[in-house]
């Protein structure tokens, strides 16, 4: 990672010269004799000339590092009461967010002090990356291949701008990915592998819900970063794949687990599977029927039932099942959204089955579905089962649905634009954004637990 250079410009040195010439007890009154010489001793308002403002600098920890690095935002040469703004925007100027700062002294460190206005509200070192909003509806952030490129600037009184380009990696030096094919692999997916010599570490397999296709892409280069051989994988809705979440075996996720398992680093041991939202459901299910080849299962926004086929395309028979075993559909949960699924216990899903530690991640303002309620659900049939792994459920009280994709610095989506229409999702976009990082962290953590 590079550091910003230094010498963004040269401190302005008037008084140092004029003191070096003048001797530094003697500025004063030779200056005021020249000054009444020239104009005359009856002249009235004879000033000395105002020293310029002291030289504006942007201060950033790093300019290239990873999307998940949290980055120390400093900006110096300031007066005290000076109002500041800083703006950040990607490179296709699609996406920003602002935030006005008064400095209290001549330096302003973000991680210390609040905005009096802007994108975001409260003491956020990096509220500005949490805020970004699209300038037009529709607009996405880029998601790779590559890195996302921003500018941040700051502007001071005086008309005194600074701006910093800002590079943000989703993969850390020495990361291989390579695109897997139904053809050849016998499932689709995204491989990333850590840098060489990462040594054994935990393999992830990571899969998102009803919005199909490869959407995990990101997360898999951003886990094998640090050392984690990671697999996004999809399982509807690409090249050789059913074009919609109806009679999805759970076959083909066991295949795509081994496969991960035997990677060169990957600890078959500690293989650990990821699903978001409806993938949660899949995540959770081949924990429990797959004990010999998961052991541990991360669960976004999770259900603690199994739920119907879905489509954002076409409509699709709610009598058909979204997941099979051996063959045969998997009971489907009745009543809708009922985490105990009273009207067929049998949709169930049998988390005490599974052999390994559960981390359930909660958005407490999930507007899609009451997984708030399916999370107690899973909590308490492992207690009930007496369960001896750790299962640890992490709410966050004022995010949405999109908690459980965990991903850092991501704008925080509170709906998802289907050709139905929008799906509400809940949270704000900024409260979505920061749950999500925080996620992010406590998966790391977790990764690093069973390492």
């Amino acid at each position: 990672m590079r550091s910003l250079p230094a010498g963004l410009g040269i401190r302005d040195t008037w008084h140092g010269m004029l003191s070096r010439r003048l001797g530094q007890s003697s500025v004063a009154g030779p200056v005021l004799t020249a000054c009444m010489a020239l104009a005359g001793l009856a002249a009235a308002g004879c000033t000395t000339a105002a020293p310029p403002p002291p030289h504006l600098r942007l201060l950033v920890s790093q300019v290239v590092s990873l999307y998940d690095v949290a980055l120390d935002i400093r900006v110096t040469g300031l007066n005290p009461g000076d109002a500041t703004t800083l703006q950040l925007e990607t490179s296709d100027g699609q996406w920003s967010a602002r935030a006005t700062f008064i400095a209290q002294q001549s330096a302003l460190d973000l991680n210390n002090v609040a905005p009096v206005s802007g994108s975001y509200s409260g003491v956020h070192g990096m509220g500005l990356f949490e805020a970004l909003a699209p300038r037009q509806h529709g607009a996405f952030l880029p998601d790779g291949p590559g890195p996302v490129v921003f500018t941040l600037t700051a502007s001071a009184p005086g008309s005194r701008t600074v701006t910093v380009r800002l590079t943000r990696e989703m993969t850390g030096p020495g990361v291989k990915c390579a695109r897997l094919s139904v053809s050849s692999n016998g499932f689709y997916g995204l491989y990333c592998a850590p840098a060489p010599h990462s040594g054994r570490r935990v393999p992830v397999l990571v899969f998102g819900g009803s919005e199909g296709g490869l959407a995990t892409a990101a997360t898999a280069e951003l886990l094998a970063s640090p050392g984690f051989p990671a697999l996004a994988l999809a399982y509807f809705d690409e090249p050789g794949l059913p074009d919609t979440l109806d009679r999805i075996p759970l076959e083909y996720f066991a295949r795509a687990a081994r496969w991960l398992g035997a990677r060169p680093g990957a600890d078959a041991q500690q293989l650990t599977v990821w699903g978001d939202s409806r993938g949660s459901e899949a995540a959770l299910l081949i924990g429990a029927y797959f004990p010999g080849i998961v052991h541990a299962v991360i669960a976004g926004s999770p259900s603690s039932v199994v739920n119907g086929p879905t489509s954002l395309t076409h409509q699709v028979p709610p009598t058909d099942p979204a997941w099979t075993l051996g063959g045969q559909p998997l009971p489907v949960g009745l009543p809708l959204w009922d985490p105990t699924s009273w009207g067929d216990p049998a949709a169930v899903i049998p988390v005490q089955k599974i052999r390994g530690p559960v981390l359930l991640l909660v958005g407490g303002d999930d507007m899609l579905w009451p997984s708030p309620a399916y999370a107690r659900a899973i909590m308490s049939r492992l207690d009930e089962y007496h369960d001896r792994y750790l299962h640890e459920e992490l709410v966050f009280p004022n995010a949405g649905h999109s908690v459980g994709g965990a991903f850092p610095y991501e704008v925080g989506t509170v709906t998802f634009t289907t050709p139905t229409g929008p799906l509400l999702l809940g949270g704000t976009q900024f409260a979505n954004s920061v749950a999500g990082t925080s996620a992010w962290q406590h998966v790391l953590a977790f990764l690093r637990r069973l390492s």
